[in-house]
């Protein structure tokens, strides 16, 4: 009797084996879990404002852009000339724009903005038969410190890698200094070393804060006139104490220390972690930071500023010429964003409003691990 129950007793315990088999181990594969993700709408409204957002918090917070009376930062025009090399006259630039960026309270960014330098051999010639040279800008630090009526700057070497030029990196050292004032004068000393050069082409660039004079630049597809000397500058209270990856201005993005890659696909699953190298950091740039004298001179105050020209394509903006003035497409791609913390977080923007007076951007995101 015992072994009559121990043997039905074994069938059932095979029975149940087979068939929690045939649920679990053999047929289809269980589906994979739905990925989680968070959505968050930017309003980047204001010409005079940047709204800044933190993956890792979802909040946003504005910092508004004024106009500081004897800032450092601003657009410049002058004479980039330079000294004999190995006693080879070399051809400066006129007409230079140089950018300076405030990063904090006692730093900035200097660019040479469109140089066209070549350099010539011992012989006096031009490196390329033609003379052209396709445009490159260039960026290094400074201390900036204010001296009375002045700015002084204090220079720290960076290298640049560029797509234009005659060699793939330069570095540059700017020392020198910004009047404060308008209608003061501006000489700054910049040390460029292009590729493994062993020493440094030496030029002064000069300029003048002129208040009169009315000048245009363009950026980003868009020609507006400036005042040199005109600086507008975030408010660095506005950021004190607070974290932030990316920030939107109008359609103008930038991050925060950080680097973006668009990838090629739509499919929100399909992402995967790329190498560090394929992301882009952000360049330097200008966005428009006041309207309130369009009328009747046509001027803008502009901030410079970086921008991340990759992650600024999640919008294509075209001129129409007519009313209304531009004409927006979404570009639902998915971009890569690495922070100054070595995250990367995912997104895909779905979404871009622009009518009446308000502008936003709706996207969904998450940490890629």
């Amino acid at each position: 009797m015992k072994k009559r129950i121990l043997w039905v007793g074994g069938l059932v315990m095979s029975g149940l084996l087979l068939w929690g088999c045939e649920s679990t181990c053999g047929g289809d594969e269980p589906e994979p879990p739905v990925e989680t993700w968070k959505e968050v709408t930017v309003e980047a409204t204001d010409y005079g404002s940047w709204t800044c957002f933190s993956f890792q918090s979802g909040e946003s917070f504005v910092v508004p852009i004024g106009e500081v009376k004897e800032g450092v930062a601003g657009i410049y025009t002058g004479k980039l000339a330079l000294a004999p090399l190995m006693g080879v006259p070399l051809d400066g630039q006129d007409n230079l724009t140089v950018l300076v960026n405030r990063v904090s309270a006692d730093s900035v960014e200097v660019t040479l903005k469109d140089l066209t330098l070549a350099m010539p051999d011992m012989s006096g010639k031009p490196a390329k038969a033609d003379g052209k040279i396709e445009p490159y800008s260039l960026t290094a630090k400074a201390k900036a410190t204010k001296n009375g009526d002045k700015w002084m700057l204090e220079g720290t070497a960076v290298e640049n890698t560029v797509t234009g030029g005659e060699v793939p990196f330069y570095k540059l050292k700017v020392d020198g200094f910004i009047g404060a004032t308008l209608n003061s004068d501006i000489k700054l000393t910049c040390e460029i070393t292009p590729g493994k050069m062993p020493f440094p082409i030496t030029g002064t660039y000069t300029a003048r804060n002129e208040e009169r004079e009315i000048k245009e630049i363009t950026f980003n597809g868009q020609t507006g006139k400036y005042v040199p000397g005109s600086t507008f500058e975030a408010d660095p209270a506005a950021l004190e104490g607070r974290t932030w990856d990316i920030a939107f201005h109008k359609y103008d993005v930038r991050t925060n220390g950080g680097s973006v890659m668009r990838l090629e696909s739509t499919d929100w699953n399909g992402a995967v972690l790329p190498s560090a190298e394929e992301f882009v950091p952000d360049a330097r740039g200008v966005v428009i930071a006041s309207m309130k004298e369009m009328l009747p001179d046509g001027k803008m105050g502009f901030q410079c500023t970086p921008l991340n020209e990759v992650l600024a394509s999640f919008l294509t903006v075209t001129p129409t010429g007519t009313m209304p003035p531009f004409k927006y497409e979404l570009n639902k791609n998915i971009f890569l964003v690495r922070t100054a913390t070595d995250k990367v977080w995912k997104m895909q923007f779905s979404e871009y409003t622009y009518g009446g007076k308000a502008l936003n951007a709706k996207f969904r995101y998450r940490e890629l691990k």
